[in-house]
């Protein structure tokens, strides 16, 4: 079980918005806090969880000549899009289009034709409500890579065809180990957001990571840890964050918020960062730790924003040594596995840094 751990935390302005997107897929939350919604929603988000997933999802049907049937109720969802915010993504899961009974399946023409009369309808509440191309996906396959290459056809499939009635509207993805290079550009022109799992960015052969670095795609990693509630250390957690500043890549995402069934002190829902509470979610010491360590990287990237302005400036001699002791300072932070007395050093040491160049440049 989580243990009380104390780590050094400089109480220093941080941007409003981190740069870094979290993604802790919250299903679950009005099964384990329906009493407690508009706090839960606060707590996420007070933890920087910036990618929703989960939601309640809009449901229209179709008949066998492709018309819509049966239009949802947006009120669910809208409940959760009117607490986002603005730096907020949603994905959606699943496919919103289901048959009414006895009508033709999926990927039938019946359903194309059903399915390209939605998707406006879809786009257009979703601008209404403030969230543009740029703030929602589709997510139609979880874990591509697995059942030999299966969800891999899938998501291409529904990729593709969604691309087909509106280029404009992104698919996101999160390959697992079985998916490959070539999967990988079967599916790049219909992928905007890869977020491949920990165990794709860690491999011995890192051809898959390095071909998703070439591409122009949104670049997040994801990871699921088990057994979670043992690993009480913030390493697990550091670890995944400290690497995407090492690979540039602008995202992560643990495996989860409060997704399971069972009771969240139970020792069977050993994935979820948080508990319930009478008043609202109780966090775990990992669920603080992420926080921490997300907002350790919004001090990285504002140091590495000062020195580009120093640079600019024309002090290239000191950004080329700050620039030089940032790198030393991420290697020393990995060498360590991330021992939070190394990186409360280093925390201070980036602070005191990007004071002092900032100051230098007034």
């Amino acid at each position: 079980m989580d243990v009380p751990v104390k780590w050094i935390v400089a109480d220093v302005s941080l941007p409003e918005v981190m740069p870094l997107h979290l993604c802790t897929w919250q299903r679950g939350m009005s099964l384990h806090f329906p009493h407690a919604m508009d706090k839960t929603m606060e707590d996420l988000q007070n933890h920087h969880n910036s990618v929703f997933t989960g939601l309640p999802k809009p449901e229209w049907t179709y008949d066998a000549d492709g018309n819509l049937v049966d239009r949802p109720s947006w009120d669910d969802l809208d409940w959760y899009l009117d607490r986002m915010r603005p730096q907020n993504i949603v994905l959606l899961q699943g496919y919103p289009l289901t048959p009414a009974d006895s009508e033709p399946i999926p990927y039938s023409d019946s359903w194309k034709t059903a399915f390209a009369a939605l998707l406006p309808e879809l786009v257009e509440h979703l601008e209404e409500k403030g969230f543009g191309y740029d703030r929602w996906a589709f997510y139609p396959i979880d874990e591509p890579g697995l059942k030999a290459g299966v969800l891999t056809e899938e998501l291409e499939r529904f990729a593709r065809f969604v691309k087909s009635v509106n280029a404009e509207v992104r698919v996101y993805t999160n390959p697992y180990r079985g998916m490959t290079v070539a999967d990988l550009k079967r599916v790049d022109d219909v992928v905007d957001i890869y977020q491949p799992a920990g165990k794709v960015v860690d491999s011995e052969n890192p051809d898959r990571i390095d071909h998703i670095k070439t591409t122009d795609h949104i670049h997040w990693i994801f990871e699921g840890i088990i057994p979670a509630k043992d690993f009480v250390e913030p390493t697990c957690y550091w670890r995944q964050i400290w690497t995407a500043w090492e690979i540039g890549f602008t995202g992560i995402g643990y495996w989860t918020y409060c997704t399971t069934n069972t009771d969240l002190w139970s020792a069977r829902s050993d994935y979820v960062m948080v508990y319930q509470g009478a008043e609202g979610p109780v966090p775990s010491v990992r669920w603080q730790a992420l926080r921490i360590g997300i907002e350790d990287h919004a001090r990285l990237v504002r140091l590495r924003d000062v020195i580009a302005t120093a640079r600019d400036a024309g002090r290239a001699e000191v950004a080329d040594q700050a620039e030089r002791r940032l790198g030393e300072m991420v290697v020393e932070g990995r060498t360590s596995r991330w021992e939070p007395s190394v990186i409360a050093r280093i925390r201070g040491e980036v602070i005191d840094l990007t004071l002092k160049l900032a100051k230098e440049h007034e």
